[in-house]
């Protein structure tokens, strides 16, 4: 799954098509719960892509209007900084 919110409401609506054909209650409540769950699931991707979609807007906004900010972003993508901080988490004495 590639992490769509339409995809797992369309898991969502199999299971709901599913449950009205399980002849035994648990059998239907299983598959309505799994519908639940889906939508669920839905809810919480659009929720967490909402959320970075936010991240990123402000970053790239403090980052464009910020002459600090510029700064920094430009010196974290040049290549040799970015490689010299590879693997900096590990090295930091303890």
């Amino acid at each position: 799954m590639s992490g769509d919110a339409k995809e797992c409401r369309e898991h969502a609506l199999r299971c709901e098509q599913f449950a009205e054909h399980v002849p035994t209650l648990t059998g239907r409540q299983m598959y309505l719960d799994l519908a639940r769950t889906w939508r669920r699931l839905a809810e919480e991707l659009e929720s967490a892509q909402s959320f970075v979609a936010l991240v990123n807007g402000s970053c790239k906004s403090f980052l464009d209007h910020n002459s600090k900010g510029r700064a920094i972003a430009k010196f974290l993508t040049q290549p040799r900084n970015v490689r010299a901080y590879e693997g900096w988490p590990s090295r930091i004495p303890q």
